[in-house]
C-alpha cells in the first residue's frame, strides 16, 4: 500500500492504537481515582448534553435540516427530538 513496507503499516497502526489506548487508560483513571469525583465529572458531562436540546425545542421549526442533523450526533439530543418529533406526529 502506498509503497511502503507491510510492517511499518502495521508499526504506524499499533502506535496510533496504542496511543489511543493509553489517553483513554490515563482519563479513566483520573476520572475515578475517587468515586466521588468520577460520579460528579460523569454527572457533569451527561447533563451538559443536554444543552443542545434547550437551544434546538423553542427553535426547531426555523433551524436548517443540516443543523438538525448535525445536533443529532449527540445522543440526549437526538433521543429528545426523537421523542419531540413523535409527539408531534401524534398530536396531529
Amino acid at each position: 500500500m502506498m509503497g511502503l513496507d507491510n510492517w511499518l503499516h502495521w508499526a504506524a497502526w499499533f502506535v496510533k492504537s496504542l496511543m489511543f489506548l493509553l489517553a483513554t487508560t490515563v482519563l479513566v483513571t483520573l476520572l475515578l481515582c475517587t468515586p466521588n469525583s468520577g460520579a460528579t465529572a460523569v454527572g457533569t458531562i451527561w447533563m451538559f448534553s443536554y444543552l443542545p436540546n434547550i437551544y434546538l425545542r423553542p427553535r426547531f421549526h426555523s433551524l436548517s435540516t443540516n443543523l438538525k442533523i448535525g445536533m443529532c450526533v449527540y445522543f440526549n439530543t437526538a433521543m429528545s427530538l426523537g421523542c419531540f418529533l413523535a409527539s408531534i406526529r401524534e398530536l396531529v
